[in-house]
């Protein structure tokens, strides 16, 4: 097979911790589909609860739930947890906020550019 006509780059692996097991895999697009994605992503694995800080990236973040809990923390008050059941979308971040999951969890996502 000529790889030089895919359009993905694929990179996998697993993750396996005291916390939890993890398998990923990471897909980068070649030109032209590189102008507009920047990276696919899938994650399937378990964890105990965690909050993680998102940092602005400057791209957009289309995220989609398949099964588990994926929350985003809200930012007046972090007791307060916004969940997505199916996707969300995050736009461009002038400052960081907190996602919030744990148990089974598998999300496939893509970062598009702007």
């Amino acid at each position: 097979m000529d790889t030089s006509v895919l359009l993905f780059e694929t990179r996998a692996g697993r993750l396996t911790t005291p916390d939890g097991a993890w398998q990923f895999a990471i897909k980068e697009p070649r030109p032209p589909l590189d102008r507009w994605v920047s990276k696919l992503w899938e994650l399937d694995g378990t964890a105990p609860p965690a909050r993680e800080r998102e940092l602005p990236r400057g791209d957009i973040s289309l995220i989609v739930n398949l099964e588990g809990r994926h929350a985003v923390v809200d930012a007046t008050d972090p007791r307060r947890e916004h969940v997505f059941k199916d996707a969300w979308v995050t736009g461009l971040q002038e400052r960081a906020f907190l996602t919030a999951s744990g148990g089974r969890a598998w999300l496939c996502g893509s970062r598009l550019t702007v």
